[in-house]
């Protein structure tokens, strides 16, 4: 810590303490009651002495120093800070220390960091929850050094994940160095690629670079190398011979990493170099182990429906065992820890008192840094309890989690704790009654134990909390936002009897809730409540998928009746484009998108390894369970020539199990548009029908509808 920022830190810890003493007493302190002090190393830790009427709060560092004023005004003054949009702050004659105090506590981890929106959109409200981590975007890509630093400094743009190609850019070296990507299928791929790992002039330029990269950046002491986010590992016959010699994909990789690492220390021996343990390279190697100068970060890629530590079912079992493989070879050790669900942020996920063992878990094997994956938009299930909450355990997952929920439903709800801790009750009982539910952070289907019932019971428990609370607009507001993704999971639910398109013989099946209006109403006005405080809201991560959310909720304002049909025709206006990691509305060379809506409203499939591009939700269709249909898409090719094989697979996924699929071949297409018969299929509610991109480097197709048929019958 420079001297510079030491001085800023300590200024702002001073002025954060007068601050809250004047919100509480009407006045600020006189001059010696409370007397800061900071050590210069660099942890977090505190301690709080009282004598004689003086006050003294001693850091090990600045930003522990600041942590030491924060901890005083909590347990002695009674403060909080539960979101950026509520602070309590009691009134009170003095702030009394009894004399003879003294306390000191420091964080089981040197760093944490939860990504939920309340900390990674308002940096103050993150250092008052002691986070002192970073984000790649956000308030917190360059948080002000008042704040006191970050523990973990990663040089600009190697942040922890994905970043290969942020190194070695295939715009920049494809074109005179193929042999640098991956070769798939005796290719060289552009396109969703990775790198030749086992390259020798590969691991040269990526040295290089990260010392660049470093070199640009003074202060940082990391930098991230990592694989991309997709598949297409090199398969030439050097990363075949390693991958298979190594029983395992993470030999590659760590491999590459190690020498990567070798070159670095030459020139940077002070410099670390972090990657990641996640997905395909969580099974550990036979031989290769990480260099003394490389950090592992290990995602949990696990079932959250069972602590880590006495996990039973296989998945979980497997990735445990690898897992005290990884922690037993090395002591630079970061966690990446997912704490919702990815693919639907707002529906219910019932694993918050499974947050404190997980991360006993993690501390007692060694991590001294932990990341705390969530929800980057606001709107999430619980999204301001779970940010909080992490935060708190971060510090010390030994405290009770049932205390904690219980001081932050006092503090962020005031008169509507009862319901808000009722409502938080709930969602737990499903995990308890329901034991055998898949809470894995990438879990596709919503568990049907959230059914209607559910939904309206957690709505009138949080309509009741924020009639307790109209006195007090910040707790009424924390309200309105927890019951905001109960509304949203409902009116999903109910978007399934008010289905846009129709192959039903039986459409007095589909009738329109009663009191859908007025649950629109109120969807509307909390979103409305909270742009007008600048909070945007979200529904769900996926790209496009937002977009689907709003435009099908708007499209249940207006009662239309289901008719009998035996034909849907669903044009593109109503296909959810999944558009990867667009940048800017231009195709992206190094990413690729998995689809984009063209100007006509037709939607073109780029290559990609498998990922869906276009989506159809079965809740838009009314149809008969039971009753098979015939779906077919209408799709053409852009340009003659191009490459033979797979064009693009039509699948059907329920939950994340794949019902149905059928690969249309090139040969079957042309540039003019025809229907494709994907074949028969009886849907069930709650399935999503997926257009799939080929593997990487083979051709795009436009596709502009898709047909669901009755299959007639004698």
């Amino acid at each position: 810590m420079t001297f510079a920022l030491a001085i800023a830190a300590a200024l702002f810890a001073q002025e954060e303490l007068d601050r809250h003493i004047e919100l509480m007493t009407g006045s600020r302190p006189e001059p010696g009651g409370f007397v800061i002090t900071a050590g210069k190393g660099e942890g977090d830790g505190f301690s709080i002495r009282s004598t004689n009427g003086v006050v003294t709060i001693s850091g090990e560092s600045p930003r522990g120093a600041l942590y030491g004023v924060y901890e005083l005004l909590e347990r002695f003054g009674g403060c909080g800070w539960y979101a950026p949009w509520r602070t309590v702050v009691p009134k009170r004659k003095h702030l009394v220390v009894p004399d003879g105090t003294f306390l000191e506590d420091r964080p089981a981890f040197a760093m944490r960091q939860p990504s939920w929106y309340a900390v990674r959109s308002n940096e103050l409200f993150a250092a008052r929850c002691r986070l002192n981590g970073e984000v790649p975007d956000g308030a917190l890509a360059h948080p002000d050094p008042k704040f006191g630093g970050c523990p973990l400094r990663f040089a600009r743009r190697l942040y922890t994940s994905h970043t290969t190609l942020v190194l070695v850019p295939p715009e920049e070296y494809f074109d005179e160095h193929p042999d640098w990507f991956s070769e798939i299928g005796g290719r060289r791929i552009r396109g969703s690629t990775q790198l030749c790992m086992t390259n020798p002039e590969v691991i040269a330029k990526t040295a290089e670079r990260a010392l660049a990269f470093a070199a640009a950046d003074p202060g940082s002491r990391v930098v991230g190398i990592s694989q991309m986010d997709w598949g297409n590992y090199c398969t030439c016959r050097s990363c075949r011979a390693v991958q298979e010699s190594e029983g395992a994909l993470s030999g590659l990789v760590l491999g590459f990493v190690n020498a990567v690492a070798e070159r670095i220390e030459k020139v940077r021996p002070d410099l670390m170099v972090e990657t990641l343990v996640y997905g395909p390279t969580v099974v550990t190697p036979k031989t290769v182990r990480p260099r003394r100068n490389v950090m592992l970060c290990i995602c949990t890629d696990a079932d959250y429906a069972e602590p880590l530590a006495t996990a039973v079912r296989p998945r979980n079992v497997k990735w445990r065992e690898n897992y005290e493989r990884w922690t037993a070879w090395t002591k630079s050790l970061y966690q990446w820890d997912y704490t919702p669900n990815f693919r639907w942020f707002c529906l219910p996920h019932p694993i918050f008192r499974h947050y404190a063992p997980n991360m006993r878990y993690f501390r007692d094997h060694g991590v001294r840094w932990i990341y705390m994956d969530g929800l980057a938009f606001p709107g999430g299930d619980f999204g301001d309890l779970r940010c909080w909450l992490l935060a708190k355990l971060a510090w010390n997952p030994d405290a009770s989690t049932d205390e904690l929920v219980d001081r932050f439903c006092r503090g962020a709800y005031g008169a509507g704790a009862s319901f808000a801790r009722k409502a938080y009750d709930l969602e737990c009982a499903k995990l308890d009654e329901h034991p055998e539910l898949v809470l894995h952070f990438g879990a596709e289907a919503v568990p049907s134990v959230f059914d209607a019932d559910y939904f309206r019971q957690s709505i009138s428990l949080w309509t009741a909390a924020e009639k307790a609370t109209q006195d007090d607009p910040d707790a009424a507001f924390c309200a309105s936002l927890a019951k905001y993704p109960n509304l949203v999971g409902l009116l999903l639910l109910e978007a399934a009897k008010t289905p846009t398109y129709s192959v039903t013989a039986h459409p007095e099946r589909f009738v329109r809730p009663a009191d859908l209006d007025e649950l629109l109403s109120e969807e509307r006005r909390i979103r409305e409540a909270a742009s007008a405080r600048g909070i945007p809201l979200k529904r769900s991560l996926q790209r496009g998928q937002d977009a689907w959310v709003l435009r099908r909720m708007e499209g249940m304002r207006t009662p239309r009746a289901v008719k009998a049909s035996s034909v849907a025709l669903v044009g593109p206006e109503d296909l959810i484009v999944r558009d990867g990691d667009c940048s800017g509305g231009e195709w992206n060379e190094r990413h690729g998108y998995h689809a984009k809506r063209l100007p006509d409203g037709s939607i073109e499939v780029y290559p990609r390894d498998g990922l869906d591009a276009v989506r159809f939700l079965v809740t838009d269709l009314a149809f008969d369970e039971g009753v098979p249909l015939r779906v077919s898409v209408r799709v053409r090719l852009p340009e003659t020539g191009g490459r033979s094989g797979e064009a693009f697979r039509v699948r059907a996924k329920r939950g994340s199990k794949v019902v149905f699929e059928r690969s249309v071949k090139t040969d079957e297409l042309s540039t003019d548009e025809r229907w494709i018969s994907a074949g028969d299929y009886a849907p069930v509610l709650g399935d999503k029908l997926d257009i799939v991109g080929a593997v990487a480097g083979a051709v795009t197709v436009r596709v502009s509808a898709i047909r669901f048929e009755k299959i007639e019958t004698d």
